[in-house]
């Protein structure tokens, strides 16, 4: 008998004749007749297990008699409710058989144990109540004809019973009442319910787990194999059939059950003559482990998958990811430049910015994207100096097949398409070749384009941020870049401000660059801040806020082993100050009437500087040393280093 795919829980109620009939009568006067399906059946013993296991391909549960119960919940899965016999069904049923024979003893049968609470009735009352216990439904028999023999008129029984009874001439009194049989269905109803969705439950995860591109192993509170999907099989070379019981340590050898978590973490396992990605995830209820669920993969399709995903994040991850606000400094100068670029964000003119190499110019062009009404589309990027001419050239427009070479099958999106409704950065675009610029020339003032080796013009609709650390006013006068471009691409410009004007940003900076290495070292580096800061706001930065980023990297990986000293920060500083000098002039001539004049050059290297030039420089500042490292173009942290050699770091003079 096949199982129903959809429809009301089922309730098989094994049974007889009598039983059924008083069921029957109960079912119509309940309302779950409607939501549940109940059908009874009746018969021996034997004769109820076959029909049982019969009815159990669509049973959700089932109600028997107590004598079956036992076998009954053996041989099925479904949840099997027993007709249970309650105090008050047995005190009203033993008051009938004295109303009926008042005269004669109550001969009540039970199945499995006596009762002592009737033994009590007996005792505290004029009644006279024998108890006889049958164990099996032959014992049944047995007991009937031996009452039957003792001329026993009326017993007191199950349903059972009272029917073999009848044919012995004995009145047979049910002990069941309505109220307990009410009380059986509804409990059955509930578990068919709860058995039905726990069916449909499993019939779907089966599918989800047959259907699942992963393998799916599942196991025991033991390792024990209880499940292996079609997807596990095929990569371990088996059948379902060959690994279910299996200790899971047999079929994945070498496999560390002792690193399984809740969190699933992968280990590699050699195993068919594969390398597979196993994560064992622990199962547990009430802190108590109930089996572990395994994902099999093999390694080498794990290692195509994650390629195939770093290539298409990589493809649309065109994100701006920082703001205006993640622009640092509170100096009057870089507010400007900050409230101006929020201003150009309010409207779609193409913007240029211009500044020295490491001030910004990315993040300016960033924040503007994400102040404007193209925030939420696409932001892409591309260093036009990065890539050889005809790449770029590839790479902005695109090109269709065939265009050349080993290029892509079906051609390949330019990123002014892949910009579209969004905006294009364009850093370095000095460096664009004079054929791409004439054809981004097309680009803003049609807006449309035409991939390299196509035929069709294709509509876009970006906006154009271009950058640039070169003079273009000088390129285009030097014919190196076209002029209409330049005047299209500079509607709007913004200057970013190089470092050294705008010193009162670096303590700001150089805090949040150091909150980006951790506590630790930021507490470590903490305590230097006054001394370093003044230093710092006194070099000339030449790469800018790039470059102050890579000085505190480089001092927190420093103050990873322990705190900084003065000695060490003021060789740092020194290195960061005298690596862009060069000796390329003298530091000091003479004066007509013969004294000492100072010719501070920014390009000597203060390696090269004499204690004999520091000593004059001093003695023509006054003694000053920030005044003296001005005259020789060196910081005051130089000063401080050629007086410390010569063991006068206590020298007179302000520093």
């Amino acid at each position: 008998m096949s199982a129903p795919v959809c429809g009301k829980p089922r309730v098989v109620i094994i049974g007889n004749a009598l039983s059924e009939g008083m069921f029957r009568k109960v079912i119509q006067e309940h309302p779950l007749s409607e939501r549940v399906d109940f059908q009874m059946v009746g018969g021996s013993f034997d004769e109820a297990i076959k029909v049982a296991k019969e009815y159990e391909a669509f049973a959700d549960a089932f109600i028997s008699g107590a004598s079956i119960t036992p076998g009954l919940r053996r041989r099925v899965r479904a949840p099997v409710v027993e007709v249970r016999i309650e105090g008050t069904d047995l005190l009203e049923a033993i008051l009938k058989a004295y109303a009926h024979s008042p005269d004669e003893e109550i001969v009540v049968l039970l199945y499995g144990s006596p009762r002592p609470v009737l033994d009590d009735l007996a005792q505290v009352s004029d009644l006279r109540i024998r108890q006889v216990v049958y164990n099996s439904l032959e014992g049944i028999r047995q007991c009937v004809e031996g009452l039957a023999r003792n001329t026993v008129k009326t017993i007191v029984a199950p349903t059972l019973p009272c029917l073999l009874a009848r044919e012995f001439g004995i009145d047979g009194i049910p002990i069941y009442s309505e109220t307990t049989l009410r009380g059986t269905i509804e409990e059955a109803a509930h578990l068919a319910h709860l058995h039905r969705f726990q069916k449909d439950l499993a019939v779907r995860l089966q599918a989800v787990g047959d259907f699942a591109p992963i393998g799916i192993v599942g196991t025991d509170a033991s390792g024990t194999v209880t499940l292996a999907n079609p997807m596990a099989c095929d990569v371990l070379g088996t059948t379902s059939r060959a690994i279910m019981g299996k200790p899971v340590e047999k079929v994945l050898p070498g496999l560390d059950f002792t690193s399984a978590s809740p969190q699933a973490r992968p280990q590699i396992v050699q195993s068919v003559g594969k390398d597979l990605v196993v994560a064992v995830r622990r199962i547990s209820a009430d802190s108590a482990t109930t089996g572990f669920v395994l994902t099999i993969h093999e390694a080498r399709d794990v290692s195509l998958v994650e390629a195939q995903l770093r290539s298409r994040r990589a493809r649309v991850d065109f994100a701006a990811h920082k703001t205006l606000e993640d622009v640092l400094g509170t100096s009057g100068l870089i507010q400007r430049v900050r409230n101006k670029a929020a201003s150009f964000a309010k409207t779609d003119s193409t913007v240029l910015i211009t500044g020295e190499t490491g001030t910004g110019k990315e993040l300016f062009a960033q924040g503007i994207h994400n102040a404007s009404p193209r925030a939420r589309k696409p932001f892409v990027s591309i260093n036009c100096a990065a890539l050889p001419e005809t790449l770029l050239e590839s790479e902005l427009f695109g090109y269709e097949e065939g265009a050349f070479t080993g290029g892509k099958r079906g051609g390949k999106e330019g990123l002014l398409e892949l910009a579209h409704t969004g905006t294009i950065f364009l850093d370095e675009i000095a460096d664009l070749s004079p054929s791409a610029q004439a054809k981004l020339l097309r680009v803003l003032e049609e807006r449309e384009m035409l991939r390299v080796g196509g035929r069709e013009l294709i509509p876009v609709d970006v906006r154009v941020i271009a950058a640039t650390n070169k003079d273009l006013a000088r390129e285009v006068r030097e014919g190196r870049f076209r002029s209409d471009l330049y005047y299209r691409i500079s509607v709007l410009r913004l200057e970013v401000p190089p470092l050294r004007e705008r010193p009162e940003d670096i303590p700001d900076l150089f805090s949040h660059f150091l909150k980006e290495h951790g506590p630790l070292v930021e507490a470590r580096v903490q305590g230097l801040t006054p001394r370093v800061l003044p230093m710092l706001q006194t070099l000339r930065w030449p790469g800018n806020v790039r470059q102050l980023r890579a000085f505190v990297e480089r001092l927190a990986a420093l103050a990873q082993d322990g705190p900084i000293y003065d000695e060490l920060l003021a060789d740092l500083v020194a290195e960061l100050d005298d690596a862009k000098k060069t000796a390329t002039e003298p530091l000091i001539s003479r004066r007509p009437g013969g004294g000492p004049e100072f010719q501070a050059h920014p390009l000597r290297r203060a390696r090269n500087l004499s204690s004999d030039a520091v000593t004059k420089a001093l003695i023509a500042a006054g003694g000053n040393k920030s005044r003296a490292a001005e005259l020789l173009g060196v910081s005051r942290v130089t000063i401080w280093r050629k007086l410390r050699s010569r063991g006068r770091s206590q020298d007179t003079g302000t520093f």
